[in-house]
């Protein structure tokens, strides 16, 4: 999914793979799951599809899957996660009626254009190794803004800032 870490692109080169990200919603990753090629999908939080088994989320499998390679592999779950590097994210979900979030979509495109990201689902803007995210929620009168930081501390500024804009374009 387009709202997982950065850290996943590194991970899947250093064994010979590689990321495909999806729009942020699991038909989207159940869909990316039947590809051919596909060995794993996931959303890096806690949904994961093992497509050689079924192209849905199934949380058991996935824990067998992850107890295999533990076993295959004689590692330590603890050592495993130790090996992961932190994770610096945030999230805030900004009120935007209905009517506006066409428009705020509109002018996040038009003013961040020059450093926008590649665009799967809603703006993700990229900054130096960290980004934002702009989701229009397809259910609520809302924009959800994620971030990823090189710290907590500059994820939760990123979140605070484009918060700010989104509130700004809306009011336009």
């Amino acid at each position: 999914m387009d709202t997982a870490r950065l850290i996943f692109e590194q991970i899947a080169a250093q064994y010979g793979g590689r990321v495909v990200r999806t729009k942020s919603d699991l038909s989207a990753l159940m869909a990316a799951a039947t590809e051919e090629g596909v060995i794993l999908a996931g959303d890096g939080a806690s949904n994961y599809i093992i497509p050689q088994f079924q192209p849905a989320v199934d949380g058991i499998i996935a824990f067998a899957k992850l107890l295999e390679y533990l076993a295959i592999h004689r590692v330590r779950l603890s050592d495993v996660v130790n090996e992961v590097p932190a994770c610096h994210m945030a999230s805030q979900n900004v009120p935007c009626t209905w009517d506006a979030k066409g428009k705020v979509m509109r002018l996040l495109n038009e003013r961040y254009k020059e450093i926008k990201g590649r665009q799967i689902d809603g703006m993700k803007i990229e900054l130096d190794g960290d980004w934002v995210l702009i989701l229009p929620d397809p259910d609520r009168p809302l924009c959800r803004v994620l971030a990823e930081g090189s710290s907590d501390e500059r994820a939760q500024q990123l979140v605070a800032e484009y918060t700010r804009v989104v509130e700004e374009l809306e009011r336009q």
